[in-house]
Protein backbone atom coordinates (compact mmCIF):
# COMPACT_ATOMS: atom_id res chain seq x y z
CA UNK A 1 0.00 0.00 0.00
CA UNK A 2 1.09 3.46 -0.74
CA UNK A 3 0.89 6.39 1.67
CA UNK A 4 1.79 9.00 -0.01
CA UNK A 5 4.04 11.69 1.84
CA UNK A 6 2.79 14.72 1.70
CA UNK A 7 4.72 18.36 3.13
CA UNK A 8 4.98 18.95 6.61
CA UNK A 9 2.57 21.08 8.46
CA UNK A 10 2.12 24.37 10.11
CA UNK A 11 -0.94 23.26 12.58
CA UNK A 12 -1.58 26.60 14.31
CA UNK A 13 -4.41 26.39 17.52
CA UNK A 14 -7.07 29.31 18.31
CA UNK A 15 -9.12 28.41 21.24
CA UNK A 16 -10.14 25.08 20.27
CA UNK A 17 -9.41 24.94 16.75
CA UNK A 18 -5.89 23.64 15.16
CA UNK A 19 -5.40 23.79 11.48
CA UNK A 20 -2.97 22.43 9.92
CA UNK A 21 -2.05 23.97 6.67
CA UNK A 22 0.98 22.68 4.22
CA UNK A 23 3.48 25.63 5.59
CA UNK A 24 6.65 24.51 6.06
CA UNK A 25 7.65 27.15 8.64
CA UNK A 26 6.50 24.97 11.15
CA UNK A 27 6.70 21.18 10.95
CA UNK A 28 4.59 19.18 12.72
CA UNK A 29 6.21 16.00 13.95
CA UNK A 30 4.54 16.08 16.94
CA UNK A 31 1.20 14.98 18.69
CA UNK A 32 -1.28 17.47 19.00
CA UNK A 33 -3.83 17.12 22.00
CA UNK A 34 -3.17 16.06 25.61
CA UNK A 35 -5.58 13.03 25.33
CA UNK A 36 -7.81 11.95 28.57
CA UNK A 37 -8.00 15.94 30.03
CA UNK A 38 -10.97 18.44 30.03
CA UNK A 39 -9.28 20.68 28.36
CA UNK A 40 -9.73 18.43 24.84
CA UNK A 41 -13.07 18.39 25.16
CA UNK A 42 -14.60 20.07 22.09
CA UNK A 43 -11.52 20.34 20.00
CA UNK A 44 -11.51 20.99 16.05
CA UNK A 45 -8.39 19.61 14.50
CA UNK A 46 -8.44 20.42 10.52
CA UNK A 47 -5.55 18.79 8.53
CA UNK A 48 -5.60 20.94 5.00
CA UNK A 49 -5.19 19.78 1.37
CA UNK A 50 -1.19 18.96 1.10
CA UNK A 51 -0.59 19.31 4.80
CA UNK A 52 1.02 16.15 6.92
CA UNK A 53 1.26 15.30 10.42
CA UNK A 54 3.86 12.50 10.60
CA UNK A 55 5.08 11.27 13.91
CA UNK A 56 7.03 8.51 15.21
CA UNK A 57 6.41 6.46 18.43
CA UNK A 58 3.57 8.67 19.59
CA UNK A 59 -0.08 9.31 19.19
CA UNK A 60 0.01 11.91 16.18
CA UNK A 61 -3.87 13.36 17.27
CA UNK A 62 -5.21 12.49 21.39
CA UNK A 63 -8.17 14.27 22.19
CA UNK A 64 -11.32 13.83 24.69
CA UNK A 65 -15.32 14.21 23.90
CA UNK A 66 -16.96 16.14 21.55
CA UNK A 67 -13.87 15.84 19.01
CA UNK A 68 -14.12 17.18 15.50
CA UNK A 69 -10.90 15.90 13.26
CA UNK A 70 -11.08 16.76 9.42
CA UNK A 71 -9.12 15.22 7.31
CA UNK A 72 -9.18 16.89 3.58
CA UNK A 73 -8.10 15.95 0.34
CA UNK A 74 -4.64 15.60 -0.22
CA UNK A 75 -3.96 15.14 3.82
CA UNK A 76 -2.06 12.86 5.72
CA UNK A 77 -1.89 11.89 9.40
CA UNK A 78 0.50 9.04 10.32
CA UNK A 79 2.21 7.14 13.27
CA UNK A 80 5.07 5.08 13.14
CA UNK A 81 4.60 3.60 16.83
CA UNK A 82 6.96 0.67 17.78
CA UNK A 83 6.18 0.15 21.71
CA UNK A 84 4.34 3.42 23.16
CA UNK A 85 1.68 3.20 25.95
CA UNK A 86 0.14 6.53 24.14
CA UNK A 87 -1.55 8.80 25.93
CA UNK A 88 -5.15 6.83 26.70
CA UNK A 89 -2.56 3.93 27.88
CA UNK A 90 -4.15 1.73 24.50
CA UNK A 91 -0.73 2.15 22.27
CA UNK A 92 0.26 4.52 19.67
CA UNK A 93 -3.07 5.01 17.78
CA UNK A 94 -2.30 7.59 15.06
CA UNK A 95 -5.92 9.50 15.41
CA UNK A 96 -7.31 8.91 19.42
CA UNK A 97 -10.51 10.41 20.90
CA UNK A 98 -13.20 8.88 23.58
CA UNK A 99 -17.15 9.91 23.81
CA UNK A 100 -19.48 11.99 20.90
CA UNK A 101 -17.25 12.42 18.87
CA UNK A 102 -16.25 13.07 14.44
CA UNK A 103 -13.76 11.75 11.95
CA UNK A 104 -13.87 12.70 8.49
CA UNK A 105 -11.64 11.24 6.23
CA UNK A 106 -12.11 13.26 2.82
CA UNK A 107 -11.22 11.23 -0.77
CA UNK A 108 -7.97 11.82 -1.29
CA UNK A 109 -6.86 12.12 2.34
CA UNK A 110 -5.46 9.50 4.61
CA UNK A 111 -4.82 8.53 7.68
CA UNK A 112 -2.45 5.49 8.60
CA UNK A 113 -0.26 3.48 11.19
CA UNK A 114 2.87 2.30 9.94
CA UNK A 115 4.99 1.26 12.86
CA UNK A 116 5.22 -2.40 14.07
CA UNK A 117 3.19 -2.00 17.16
CA UNK A 118 -0.02 -4.12 17.47
CA UNK A 119 -2.03 -2.51 19.70
CA UNK A 120 -1.55 1.00 17.62
CA UNK A 121 -4.78 1.41 15.12
CA UNK A 122 -4.62 3.95 12.81
CA UNK A 123 -8.27 5.29 14.79
CA UNK A 124 -9.10 4.61 18.18
CA UNK A 125 -11.89 5.16 19.58
CA UNK A 126 -12.41 5.25 23.69
CA UNK A 127 -15.68 5.65 24.02
CA UNK A 128 -18.85 5.47 21.91
CA UNK A 129 -21.62 8.08 20.28
CA UNK A 130 -18.77 8.69 17.70
CA UNK A 131 -18.95 8.74 14.32
CA UNK A 132 -16.19 7.95 11.35
CA UNK A 133 -16.90 8.74 7.85
CA UNK A 134 -14.30 7.68 5.40
CA UNK A 135 -14.01 8.77 1.59
CA UNK A 136 -10.42 8.28 1.56
CA UNK A 137 -8.00 5.59 2.96
CA UNK A 138 -7.23 4.38 6.61
CA UNK A 139 -4.98 1.91 6.92
CA UNK A 140 -3.24 -0.72 9.19
CA UNK A 141 0.15 -1.54 8.38
CA UNK A 142 0.37 -4.29 11.53
CA UNK A 143 -2.34 -3.42 13.64
CA UNK A 144 -6.49 -3.52 12.66
CA UNK A 145 -7.11 -0.05 11.02
CA UNK A 146 -9.99 1.03 13.79
CA UNK A 147 -10.51 -0.01 17.26
CA UNK A 148 -13.22 0.35 19.40
CA UNK A 149 -12.31 0.30 23.45
CA UNK A 150 -16.07 0.94 24.69
CA UNK A 151 -17.45 -1.69 27.00
CA UNK A 152 -21.17 -0.36 26.22
CA UNK A 153 -23.05 1.99 23.56
CA UNK A 154 -22.77 2.44 20.00
CA UNK A 155 -19.84 3.86 17.29
CA UNK A 156 -21.08 4.19 13.65
CA UNK A 157 -18.41 3.56 10.68
CA UNK A 158 -19.53 5.07 7.21
CA UNK A 159 -17.23 3.71 4.26
CA UNK A 160 -18.47 5.74 1.36
CA UNK A 161 -18.18 4.57 -1.89
CA UNK A 162 -14.55 6.04 -3.01
CA UNK A 163 -13.62 5.02 0.76
CA UNK A 164 -11.14 2.06 1.59
CA UNK A 165 -10.31 0.66 4.97
CA UNK A 166 -7.57 -2.19 4.91
CA UNK A 167 -5.57 -4.22 7.13
CA UNK A 168 -3.05 -7.16 6.92
CA UNK A 169 -5.56 -9.20 8.97
CA UNK A 170 -8.88 -7.91 11.16
CA UNK A 171 -9.80 -4.78 9.90
CA UNK A 172 -11.58 -3.77 12.78
CA UNK A 173 -11.43 -4.96 16.46
CA UNK A 174 -13.12 -3.83 19.65
CA UNK A 175 -11.92 -4.69 23.72
CA UNK A 176 -15.74 -4.89 24.95
CA UNK A 177 -19.65 -5.33 24.05
CA UNK A 178 -20.11 -2.01 22.70
CA UNK A 179 -21.72 -1.80 19.49
CA UNK A 180 -20.35 -1.06 15.73
CA UNK A 181 -22.94 0.33 13.01
CA UNK A 182 -20.90 -0.24 10.21
CA UNK A 183 -22.12 1.22 6.54
CA UNK A 184 -20.07 -0.47 3.42
CA UNK A 185 -20.55 1.62 0.09
CA UNK A 186 -16.99 1.42 -0.34
CA UNK A 187 -13.53 -1.30 -0.03
CA UNK A 188 -12.75 -3.16 2.78
CA UNK A 189 -9.43 -4.93 2.66
CA UNK A 190 -9.50 -7.58 5.17
CA UNK A 191 -11.37 -9.15 7.29
CA UNK A 192 -13.95 -7.71 9.05
CA UNK A 193 -14.89 -9.37 12.50
CA UNK A 194 -17.41 -7.76 15.10
CA UNK A 195 -16.91 -8.45 18.55
CA UNK A 196 -19.40 -8.99 21.83
CA UNK A 197 -22.10 -5.84 21.22
CA UNK A 198 -25.09 -6.25 19.02
CA UNK A 199 -23.29 -5.57 15.61
CA UNK A 200 -25.44 -4.09 12.60
CA UNK A 201 -23.27 -4.40 8.97
CA UNK A 202 -25.13 -2.70 6.06
CA UNK A 203 -23.61 -3.19 2.21
CA UNK A 204 -24.46 -1.82 -0.77
CA UNK A 205 -24.10 -3.39 -3.96
CA UNK A 206 -20.95 -1.99 -5.31
CA UNK A 207 -19.28 -2.30 -2.02
CA UNK A 208 -16.60 -5.18 -1.31
CA UNK A 209 -14.87 -7.30 1.51
CA UNK A 210 -12.13 -9.23 0.32
CA UNK A 211 -11.95 -11.30 3.49
CA UNK A 212 -14.48 -13.17 5.69
CA UNK A 213 -16.95 -11.64 7.86
CA UNK A 214 -17.95 -12.57 11.55
CA UNK A 215 -20.88 -10.78 14.30
CA UNK A 216 -18.77 -12.11 17.00
CA UNK A 217 -21.08 -12.63 20.22
CA UNK A 218 -24.33 -10.56 20.42
CA UNK A 219 -27.29 -10.43 18.70
CA UNK A 220 -25.82 -9.11 14.74
CA UNK A 221 -27.95 -8.27 12.26
CA UNK A 222 -26.48 -7.86 8.76
CA UNK A 223 -28.50 -5.81 5.70
CA UNK A 224 -27.31 -6.26 1.69
CA UNK A 225 -28.91 -3.13 0.58
CA UNK A 226 -28.92 -1.25 -3.24
CA UNK A 227 -29.38 -1.02 -6.58
CA UNK A 228 -27.53 -3.10 -9.28
CA UNK A 229 -25.53 -6.19 -8.09
CA UNK A 230 -22.56 -7.53 -6.11
CA UNK A 231 -20.98 -10.62 -5.25
CA UNK A 232 -19.77 -11.27 -1.30
CA UNK A 233 -16.69 -14.23 -1.37
CA UNK A 234 -16.64 -14.75 2.24
CA UNK A 235 -18.53 -16.95 4.80
CA UNK A 236 -21.08 -15.68 6.34
CA UNK A 237 -20.46 -16.63 10.97
CA UNK A 238 -22.24 -14.98 13.84
CA UNK A 239 -24.53 -12.75 12.31
CA UNK A 240 -28.25 -13.87 13.47
CA UNK A 241 -30.37 -11.89 11.06
CA UNK A 242 -29.85 -11.15 7.43
CA UNK A 243 -31.91 -9.23 5.24
CA UNK A 244 -31.63 -8.41 1.74
CA UNK A 245 -33.40 -5.71 0.66
CA UNK A 246 -33.75 -2.76 -1.99
CA UNK A 247 -34.26 -3.81 -5.89
CA UNK A 248 -30.09 -5.09 -6.18
CA UNK A 249 -28.71 -8.63 -6.89
CA UNK A 250 -26.55 -10.09 -3.93
CA UNK A 251 -24.44 -12.83 -5.08
CA UNK A 252 -23.21 -14.81 -1.57
CA UNK A 253 -20.27 -17.79 -2.59
CA UNK A 254 -19.51 -18.34 0.75
CA UNK A 255 -21.98 -20.04 3.41
CA UNK A 256 -24.50 -19.15 5.48
CA UNK A 257 -23.44 -20.27 8.57
CA UNK A 258 -24.50 -19.48 11.59
CA UNK A 259 -27.12 -17.14 10.43
CA UNK A 260 -30.60 -17.91 12.16
CA UNK A 261 -33.36 -16.18 10.60
CA UNK A 262 -32.81 -14.71 6.84
CA UNK A 263 -34.96 -12.96 4.66
CA UNK A 264 -35.15 -11.70 1.30
CA UNK A 265 -37.31 -8.30 1.56
CA UNK A 266 -36.77 -7.52 -2.06
CA UNK A 267 -35.08 -7.92 -5.29
CA UNK A 268 -32.59 -11.07 -5.64
CA UNK A 269 -30.54 -13.08 -3.34
CA UNK A 270 -28.10 -15.62 -5.64
CA UNK A 271 -26.71 -18.55 -3.54
CA UNK A 272 -23.75 -20.42 -4.72
CA UNK A 273 -22.14 -21.82 -1.48
CA UNK A 274 -22.89 -24.78 0.46
CA UNK A 275 -25.86 -24.22 2.50
CA UNK A 276 -27.41 -27.88 2.78
CA UNK A 277 -26.35 -27.96 6.38
CA UNK A 278 -28.19 -24.18 7.23
CA UNK A 279 -29.63 -24.53 10.40
CA UNK A 280 -31.75 -21.75 10.44
CA UNK A 281 -34.71 -20.09 8.96
CA UNK A 282 -35.14 -18.68 5.31
CA UNK A 283 -38.29 -16.24 4.38
CA UNK A 284 -38.60 -14.94 0.79
CA UNK A 285 -41.85 -11.73 0.67
CA UNK A 286 -43.52 -11.27 -2.02
CA UNK A 287 -41.12 -8.75 -3.68
CA UNK A 288 -38.29 -11.10 -3.44
CA UNK A 289 -36.55 -13.89 -5.47
CA UNK A 290 -34.29 -15.98 -4.10
CA UNK A 291 -32.42 -18.29 -6.57
CA UNK A 292 -29.99 -21.12 -6.30
CA UNK A 293 -28.69 -24.60 -7.15
CA UNK A 294 -30.40 -27.25 -4.91
CA UNK A 295 -26.93 -27.90 -3.84
CA UNK A 296 -26.74 -24.71 -2.16
CA UNK A 297 -30.55 -23.90 -1.25
CA UNK A 298 -31.03 -24.47 2.26
CA UNK A 299 -32.98 -27.02 3.63
CA UNK A 300 -35.99 -25.02 4.88
CA UNK A 301 -37.58 -22.15 2.59
CA UNK A 302 -40.95 -19.97 2.94
CA UNK A 303 -41.42 -18.88 -0.09
CA UNK A 304 -43.96 -15.99 -0.27
CA UNK A 305 -42.34 -14.44 -3.52
CA UNK A 306 -40.10 -16.64 -6.00
CA UNK A 307 -37.67 -19.08 -5.64
CA UNK A 308 -35.90 -19.84 -8.97
CA UNK A 309 -33.64 -23.04 -9.29
CA UNK A 310 -30.88 -22.05 -11.34
CA UNK A 311 -29.44 -25.48 -12.26
CA UNK A 312 -27.19 -26.74 -14.62
CA UNK A 313 -26.21 -29.75 -13.24
CA UNK A 314 -28.37 -32.30 -12.16
CA UNK A 315 -29.51 -31.89 -8.28
CA UNK A 316 -31.69 -33.20 -5.95
CA UNK A 317 -33.64 -30.82 -3.36
CA UNK A 318 -34.70 -32.82 -0.54
CA UNK A 319 -35.75 -29.39 1.63
CA UNK A 320 -39.15 -28.30 2.51
CA UNK A 321 -40.64 -25.05 0.00
CA UNK A 322 -43.91 -23.97 1.85
CA UNK A 323 -45.71 -19.98 1.62
CA UNK A 324 -47.63 -18.68 -1.11
CA UNK A 325 -45.08 -18.14 -3.41
CA UNK A 326 -43.91 -19.57 -7.04
CA UNK A 327 -41.14 -21.83 -7.94
CA UNK A 328 -38.89 -21.30 -11.66
CA UNK A 329 -36.76 -23.34 -12.66
CA UNK A 330 -33.94 -22.84 -14.85
CA UNK A 331 -30.60 -24.03 -16.60
CA UNK A 332 -30.14 -27.11 -18.50
CA UNK A 333 -29.84 -29.37 -15.58
CA UNK A 334 -32.03 -32.04 -14.05
CA UNK A 335 -33.86 -30.95 -10.30
CA UNK A 336 -34.99 -33.38 -8.67
CA UNK A 337 -37.37 -32.21 -6.21
CA UNK A 338 -37.65 -35.14 -3.46
CA UNK A 339 -38.95 -33.69 -0.46
CA UNK A 340 -38.15 -35.53 2.41
CA UNK A 341 -41.29 -34.46 4.29
CA UNK A 342 -43.34 -36.41 1.85
CA UNK A 343 -44.53 -32.91 0.11
CA UNK A 344 -43.86 -29.43 -0.97
CA UNK A 345 -46.87 -26.86 0.06
CA UNK A 346 -45.93 -23.93 -1.48
CA UNK A 347 -49.20 -22.73 -3.61
CA UNK A 348 -47.84 -20.31 -5.78
CA UNK A 349 -47.23 -22.51 -8.75
CA UNK A 350 -44.60 -24.15 -10.74
CA UNK A 351 -42.91 -23.13 -13.91
CA UNK A 352 -40.17 -24.73 -15.64
CA UNK A 353 -38.41 -22.37 -18.47
CA UNK A 354 -35.25 -24.26 -18.76
CA UNK A 355 -34.05 -28.00 -18.20
CA UNK A 356 -35.97 -30.84 -16.67
CA UNK A 357 -37.89 -31.04 -13.28
CA UNK A 358 -38.16 -34.80 -12.03
CA UNK A 359 -40.71 -35.75 -9.41
CA UNK A 360 -41.85 -39.10 -8.17
CA UNK A 361 -45.41 -37.46 -6.49
CA UNK A 362 -47.27 -34.89 -7.75
CA UNK A 363 -46.82 -33.18 -4.03
CA UNK A 364 -43.63 -31.97 -5.12
CA UNK A 365 -44.78 -29.34 -7.15
CA UNK A 366 -46.16 -28.12 -3.97
CA UNK A 367 -50.31 -26.92 -2.98
CA UNK A 368 -52.88 -28.90 -5.32
CA UNK A 369 -54.12 -25.31 -6.02
CA UNK A 370 -50.69 -24.47 -7.56
CA UNK A 371 -50.17 -24.18 -11.27
CA UNK A 372 -48.21 -25.83 -14.03
CA UNK A 373 -46.74 -23.80 -16.47
CA UNK A 374 -43.90 -25.14 -19.42
CA UNK A 375 -41.77 -21.90 -20.73
CA UNK A 376 -39.94 -24.47 -22.96
CA UNK A 377 -38.67 -27.29 -19.99
CA UNK A 378 -40.02 -30.68 -19.38
CA UNK A 379 -41.61 -32.40 -16.52
CA UNK A 380 -39.59 -35.73 -15.89
CA UNK A 381 -41.79 -38.89 -14.20
CA UNK A 382 -39.69 -41.01 -11.90
CA UNK A 383 -43.43 -42.97 -10.83
CA UNK A 384 -46.13 -43.78 -11.98
CA UNK A 385 -48.39 -40.60 -11.08
CA UNK A 386 -51.07 -38.03 -11.65
CA UNK A 387 -51.13 -34.39 -11.59
CA UNK A 388 -53.92 -33.13 -9.26
CA UNK A 389 -56.98 -32.45 -11.56
CA UNK A 390 -57.44 -29.25 -9.41
CA UNK A 391 -53.54 -28.39 -10.81
CA UNK A 392 -53.51 -25.77 -14.22
CA UNK A 393 -51.34 -26.72 -16.77
CA UNK A 394 -50.91 -23.93 -19.35
CA UNK A 395 -48.43 -24.09 -22.06
CA UNK A 396 -46.30 -21.02 -23.06
CA UNK A 397 -45.35 -20.19 -26.91
CA UNK A 398 -41.90 -22.17 -25.52
CA UNK A 399 -43.57 -25.12 -25.53
CA UNK A 400 -42.91 -27.75 -22.93
CA UNK A 401 -42.37 -31.77 -22.38
CA UNK A 402 -43.96 -34.65 -20.36
CA UNK A 403 -40.98 -37.47 -19.99
CA UNK A 404 -43.57 -40.39 -18.89
CA UNK A 405 -39.82 -42.32 -18.77
CA UNK A 406 -41.28 -45.95 -18.35
CA UNK A 407 -44.38 -44.88 -16.63
CA UNK A 408 -48.31 -43.85 -16.36
CA UNK A 409 -49.50 -40.59 -15.71
CA UNK A 410 -53.15 -39.39 -16.34
CA UNK A 411 -54.09 -35.48 -16.51
CA UNK A 412 -57.44 -35.28 -15.73
CA UNK A 413 -57.17 -31.71 -16.24
CA UNK A 414 -57.11 -29.65 -19.62
CA UNK A 415 -54.00 -28.44 -21.07
CA UNK A 416 -54.29 -24.66 -22.27
CA UNK A 417 -52.26 -22.39 -23.93
CA UNK A 418 -50.43 -20.84 -26.92
CA UNK A 419 -47.42 -23.53 -27.17
CA UNK A 420 -46.82 -27.33 -28.00
CA UNK A 421 -46.87 -29.79 -25.62
CA UNK A 422 -44.58 -33.27 -26.57
CA UNK A 423 -44.56 -36.19 -25.20
CA UNK A 424 -41.51 -38.30 -24.76
CA UNK A 425 -40.73 -41.73 -22.95
CA UNK A 426 -42.02 -45.37 -23.53
CA UNK A 427 -44.69 -44.80 -20.78
CA UNK A 428 -48.61 -44.39 -21.53
CA UNK A 429 -49.57 -40.35 -20.81
CA UNK A 430 -53.52 -39.93 -21.20
CA UNK A 431 -54.91 -36.65 -21.55
CA UNK A 432 -58.93 -36.52 -20.14
CA UNK A 433 -59.60 -33.17 -20.19
CA UNK A 434 -60.55 -30.57 -22.33
CA UNK A 435 -57.23 -29.21 -24.28
CA UNK A 436 -57.55 -25.80 -25.77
Amino acid sequence: MFISAGADAACNTSVKSTICDSSPTNPQATLIGAGNVPSEDGRTVTVENGSSIAVGNSNAISLRDRANVNVLQGGTVSAVSTNTGGLYRTGGNTIEFRNAGRLTVAQGGQVSSNGTQIPAEAVNLQGAVNVITNSGLIYGKNAAAIWFQNLAGLNTVVNTDTGVIQAPGNVIGATGNGAVDFINRGKVIGNLFFAGGDDTLRLYTGSSISGNFSGGAGNDTVFLNGTGGSTLPGNFSGFETLYKSDSGTWILSGTLSGVVRSEVVDGTLILTGENTNYSGTMLVDPSGTLEARAQSLPPTVTDNGLVRFAQPDAGTYAGSLSGTGAIEKTGDGVLTLAPSSGANTYSGGTTITQGTVAIAADSAIGAATGGLTFNGGTLQLNDNLDLAPTRSISITSAGGIIDTQGFASTLSQGVGGTGTLTKAGSGTLTLNGANT
